[in-house]
């Protein structure tokens, strides 16, 4: 059985477990270009950037989609103040 190579440096080798730092590198960036797209479709609603495929009032409306209603800003706030409580230590 023949083993699959992948040349670094690439996303397809980052997928398939490499993390050596070419790998790494390149799948950075592609993560900074999704999270730059997401936030690019975010709409401005009240003064604040809400992105309309988030589930709204939840965590990862807040953290993923970058989204900035009421319910996600909200929702965050209480996850902090409930960690800080716990005595989980923050970012």
């Amino acid at each position: 059985m023949r083993a699959e190579v992948f040349r670094h440096g690439t996303v397809t080798c980052y997928r398939k477990g490499c993390r050596c730092d070419s790998c790494k590198a390149i799948h950075l960036g592609e993560q900074r270009a999704i999270r730059q797209r997401r936030r690019a479709e975010r709409v401005e609603v009240d003064g604040a950037l809400v992105h309309p495929s988030a589930k709204h009032g939840t965590a990862s409306g807040y953290g993923y989609f970058a989204c900035r209603c009421p319910a996600c800003t909200r929702n965050n706030r209480e996850g902090v103040a409930s960690r800080k409580a716990s005595g989980v230590p923050g970012r």
